[in-house]
Parts: structure tokens; sequence; C-alpha cells
């Protein structure tokens, strides 16, 4: 049987995090897929949340001003439009 308490680590880059963190904390089109989620889903997402989030303050870019968290996910999206994909070869 699998130990589900083991700890997994994956590796990603600084814009993913970013770009995943705003999508399930401030997307409006998110929230509305919110209420279609079961709770047992919607604890899983929000423990994904809080693991971006920590990991964006360790980061050092936890909090910033409006304009400049704009301009940071902009960057971010940019970002990760360069990273290779398997599932969409």
């Amino acid at each position: 049987m699998e130990d589900l308490n083991k700890t997994v680590l994956t590796e990603m880059t600084l814009g993913h995090v970013l770009v995943l963190w705003e999508i399930l904390s401030n997307s409006q089109s998110f929230e509305s897929l919110r209420d279609k989620f079961s709770e047992d889903e919607a604890r899983a997402i929000w423990a994904f949340q809080d693991i971006c989030e920590n990991e964006l303050i360790k980061q050092g870019v936890g909090t910033k001003p409006e304009e400049q968290w704009n301009e940071l996910i902009q960057k971010a999206l940019k970002h990760l439009k360069t990273i290779p994909v398997e599932f969409l070869d």
C-alpha cells in the first residue's frame, strides 16, 4: 500500500508557481469552477494554493503592490511560453 503521508518534491520554475497561485487565488474564471468541486477536491486545491503561496513568500515575491504584481504575472506568462510542455507536442 502506498504511504500517502510521504512528502513529494517537484521542481517548478518561479514563473509556474506565480501563474498557478494567481489562477488558484484570484482568477474569476476559477472562482466560478470552485462550486463544481467536491469538498475533497477543494481541499486538495487549497493545499496546493498554500504550497504555492508559501514558496512565493520564501522567494521574496509573496507581497507586491498591485501594479508590480501584475507586471510580474505578465512576465511569468511570457516565461511559461518558452518552456516545452510534453502534452502540447
